[in-house]
């Protein structure tokens, strides 16, 4: 017989835990084993989140969770968000500015998809709230692009600030979104990569036979394994994984000290920057103090993403586990309207802006920023390899370097945003949004590659031949050996 706890214990923490990796383990089995889940690309995560809900007691009642089960998510995301800042990425070559120019239509277009998601769902929020369903929470709209652009962790910690505020339900809301856009990012993507590949969109997968097997089942075979990261501390001493985690669970810890120590904004009845903000910046400012002191390459960027990732795994079943069924009931009319526009959103994203604001690999490009806008960085880094799987495009080392001085755009759209929201100022929230998507595009026409005719040109090769001759390709060949 399966233990239950009346309370939270150390004991019930363990449960949780067990049930988690077991799920976990069950889900990735299921992806080796059925040919719908390869074809999908279902994340294990998001399979084992569907099968715990489904065994917890809101459905066939097979096991009971802890009385905090609902406040991992909370928690994991502080953790994940000190990973995003930490890390040693090398020395740059030139100043900042001069590699930002060399992918400056990376950047543009990472902040006009983001930012206008942000700021274009808290506005038709607010719409919906004023014109139809005048009972309900203002911010909800912000829920949309918490869930789809920033996954599960942004929408359980936008959901926080928001409940903190009195928007019962809204952690769960966030949550649904999340799990909604995560689903049609994987399955959506492939339709639309199959699409591609018939108008010849792709340029390094022409057919879907090309796609390797160990991206369809999640298990790589010997001789093709990548390394989990640098061992940078012996062993005889703490061990180099150990040291990543205990980078993280101070930044995570100090985020949330500061969290309760900073004064809130707007006085005793106003809200506070987010712990998991905080816990960002200290992994920041702990790195650049590394760096400065010549120990920055002591902390492996690659051993760090091993971290975020692990947590994001975590972070989803929890986060889908604890949804409440009865919370998507209830705003089951919002919820579809605001789906609706997520899933078409980025799919303008995809069709329309990318061929505009991208000069090389338009569609790699683009497929990756559709996966972010549909849940998680794994997202649109699946989408990529299933058509890039030898990286040829140079889409991750493009948005690498674009991503240092984007690293404020989650402190506005997971922090600022949401406070403002949770203040009461909607409508500036919304304006804030699309106001800097607006200023991305006009940087984007400003700097010379954005320009709607662009779009035109949805055949690879043609693409970047065109691209050649407007001089925004120098030579084809140095164009396909980024």
């Amino acid at each position: 017989m399966l233990p239950t706890f009346e309370g939270f214990t150390l004991y019930a923490l363990l449960m949780d835990l067990a049930y988690a990796s077991l799920f976990l383990m069950l889900a990735q089995f299921l992806r080796k084993a059925l040919k719908i889940l390869q074809n999908l690309y279902i994340p294990a995560s998001l399979l084992a989140g569907v099968i715990g809900l489904l065994c917890g007691p809101q459905f066939l009642g097979l096991i009971q969770y802890s009385s905090v089960v609902s406040g991992y998510a909370g928690m994991l995301v502080i953790l994940l968000f000190a990973t995003l800042t930490l890390g040693y990425k090398g020395a740059r070559e030139g100043s900042l500015v001069n590699q930002v120019l060399k992918v400056k239509d990376t950047f543009c277009a990472h902040l006009t998809a983001g930012f206008l998601q942000y700021g274009l769902g808290t506005l038709i929020g607010l719409l919906l709230v004023t014109l139809i369903w005048t009972d309900l929470n203002p911010a909800i709209g912000i829920l949309l692009p918490a869930g789809f652009a920033g996954g599960h962790g942004s929408a359980a910690s936008i959901g926080a600030i928001l409940e903190e505020a009195g928007f019962n339900g809204a952690t769960g809301l966030g949550i649904t979104f999340a799990t909604i856009g995560l689903l049609c990012g994987i399955v959506i993507g492939m339709i639309n990569i199959n699409i591609a590949i018939r108008l010849r969109s792709t340029r390094y997968t022409k057919q879907l036979h090309e796609i390797p097997e160990e991206m369809r089942t999640g298990w790589i075979p010997e001789g093709m394994r990548a390394s989990l990261g640098e061992a940078t501390m012996s062993p005889s001493s703490i061990d180099p994984q150990g040291w990543h985690w205990c980078l993280v669970f101070l930044c995570g810890g100090i985020g949330y000290i500061l969290n309760l120590r900073i004064p809130k904004i707007g006085g005793a009845g106003g809200v506070s920057l987010p712990a998991m903000c905080w816990a960002a910046i200290v992994g920041f400012i702990i790195q650049a103090m590394l760096n400065k002191a010549n120990m920055g390459s002591y902390v492996n960027k690659v051993a760090i993403n091993r971290v975020g990732a692990t947590v994001t795994d975590f972070l989803v079943f929890f986060g889908m586990v604890s949804v409440d069924t009865s919370i998507i009931v209830a705003f089951a009319g919002p919820l579809i309207v605001l789906s609706l526009f997520g899933i078409l959103w980025t799919l303008f994203v995809l069709w329309i802006l990318g061929p505009m604001m991208f000069t090389k690999n338009w569609f790699e490009k683009s497929i990756y920023i559709y996966g972010m806008m549909n849940g998680v960085i794994a997202t649109g880094v699946t989408l990529m390899r299933v058509i890039d799987p030898d990286q040829q495009s140079g889409t991750l080392e493009d948005y690498s370097i674009a991503y240092v001085p984007m690293s404020w755009q989650n402190l506005i759209q997971v922090g600022v945003m949401p406070v403002l929201c949770a203040s009461g100022m909607v409508l500036q929230a919304g304006l804030l949004g699309v106001g800097i998507g607006v200023a991305a595009i006009i940087l984007s026409i400003a700097t010379h590659t954005m320009h709607p005719w662009k779009r035109k040109y949805l055949n690879a090769e043609v693409f970047n031949q065109e691209m050649i001759e407007q001089k925004y390709q120098y030579s084809s060949s140095a164009s396909k050996s980024t």
